[in-house]
């Protein structure tokens, strides 16, 4: 499945195979010795261990730890990037990072990993900062990918997938379920083709567009969609694939806010039986409301902008 670092149908090695299990979920730190090395490999897992608990990850955040004695070349490892051994190789996704400093220093390595380990996280609380972020991909330099997961499907590596993300120049996004009414009917109104019954979200954001991944948070999947979708930049905004693409639509109106909440205050009540009666009352009121703003304003709520 690494595509990027084993070439297909080449025989495996056992490190090559570690390596492709690994990076499925989560991420790989690699020890690479050219001959016995004893000390580092007692010291860098410590190292490595004593990192992870001080951020408190857990799998699959956490930064697993594998060795490899270098004798032969093989398809992980490219001489002219890796200048010195031993050496460390951190995985995650389809790349690849090499330290090349020194591994006999913890606070180099702890340095090393504190960088490769940065995550930038927008959170967005707020209807507006939302909004905001839909509305910010006018230009081919803003890029997205806006995760979320709800309580009772928790997927746990959204955090690698968020890394991936920001390794492709993507800002990640995450927005916490349940949403609150009028923001839930932003998001379901201006890309109108996600699920609102989808487990997760992992949906690109570009050039006024959006690109729905479904319920897939997988890293090497969401890593191989990210590169066919965004190909290289050549100084102008590539052609989007018209085929994974859907236009962002215009912000709401404060008409639109009003009248969609209601409506979707409706179909929650309506949601639960013992208040289907007071629900629909309740919520047919809310609507006409609305409605006679509506008319009262001659409709300019939904029509010039």
């Amino acid at each position: 499945m690494i595509r990027a670092l084993i070439p297909d149908g080449t025989p495996k090695s056992k490190t090559e195979t570690v390596i492709e299990e690994r990076m499925e979920y989560g991420r790989l730190i690699l020890l690479v010795c050219n001959k016995t090395c004893v000390k580092h490999r007692s010291d860098i897992p410590l190292w490595l261990k004593e990192f992870n608990q001080e951020w408190g990850y857990q799998e699959p955040e956490t930064i697993t730890y594998y060795y490899h004695t270098y004798r032969q070349p093989v398809s992980f490892i490219n001489p002219n990037e890796t200048t010195s051994f031993p050496n460390l190789i951190y995985f995650i996704g389809l790349k690849k990072i090499v330290f090349n400093g020194d591994v006999n220093v913890k606070e180099e390595v702890y340095s090393w990993l504190s960088t490769i380990d940065s995550l930038n996280l927008m959170q967005p609380k707020t209807y507006d900062e939302l909004n905001s972020i839909l509305s910010a991909t006018s230009n081919c330099s803003s890029k997205f990918l806006l995760l979320a997961d709800r309580p009772q499907c928790p997927q746990a590596s959204w955090s690698i997938v968020a890394r991936i993300a920001q390794d492709h120049a993507i800002q990640p996004v995450k927005i916490e379920f349940p949403l609150e009414s009028l923001t839930h009917v932003l998001l379901y109104k201006r890309m109108p083709h996600l699920s609102e019954t989808s487990c997760h979200l992992s949906v690109l954001l570009y050039e006024n567009s959006y690109s729905d991944f479904g319920d897939e948070i997988n890293p090497l999947i969401v890593s191989d969609w990210i590169t066919t979708l965004l190909p290289l930049e050549e100084g102008s905004c590539p052609a989007l694939f018209e085929t994974y693409w859907h236009p962002i639509e215009d912000e709401l109106t404060e008409m639109q806010q009003i009248f969609y909440s209601a409506e979707l205050e409706i179909t929650e009540r309506n949601k639960r039986p013992t208040f289907f009666l007071v629900g629909l009352t309740g919520g047919i009121a809310v609507i006409i409301l609305a409605f006679s703003i509506f008319w009262g304003l001659n409709g300019s709520g939904f029509s010039g902008k």
